[in-house]
């Protein structure tokens, strides 16, 4: 409840806050989350980069699995849906896999997504990455998360330290 500020010209206002006590407690409460919310973007952002880093290694042409797969290819090819040598990022049907991984945040910034919505990335980066990318040296999602995961509670738990000690 606020009182009425009773002044004439020349006098002090004051100005009676009921509850300040509790009121500042929340706003402690989410500077608290915002600094959390930091460290988990701060996370995030430390994952996207490990997760989009192409290969270093280039490997020579793909075998083909089948007669099916060969017939495409050559299909595609005489289409001009894709050339060769593929040229990262620039060839037809690159829909840059690296540049297209994003972090979205929800819950108050207490949660944080990486995603990427290239068609073709569960082939060479998820669940279905298939043989010859596995081969060529790209790591899965959860490989990544799995080699990071240790960093991400680093970060995070150094963060919420830091604000239970303020």
């Amino acid at each position: 409840m606020l009182d009425q500020p009773r002044a004439e010209a020349g006098d002090a206002v004051t100005i009676r806050l009921d509850g300040a006590a509790a009121l500042i407690a929340k706003f402690t409460r989410l500077a608290q989350f915002r600094e959390a919310s930091k460290a988990l973007q701060a996370a995030a952002l430390h994952v996207k980069g490990k997760i989009a880093q192409y290969p270093a290694e280039r490997h020579g042409p793909q075998p083909f699995k089948s007669d099916k797969s060969r017939r495409f290819f050559f299909w595609a090819l005489r289409e001009g849906k894709i050339e060769v040598p593929y040229r990262r990022g620039a060839s037809p049907g690159s829909q840059s896999l690296g540049r297209k991984w994003t972090i979205a945040s929800s819950n108050g910034g207490l949660m944080v997504t990486i995603g990427n919505n290239v068609s073709y990335g569960p082939l060479v980066q998820g669940e279905k990455q298939t043989g010859y990318h596995a081969t060529t040296g790209w790591r899965t999602v959860e490989q990544v998360m799995d080699a990071e995961r240790e960093t991400v509670v680093e970060y995070v738990s150094t963060e919420l330290q830091r604000i239970a000690s303020e």
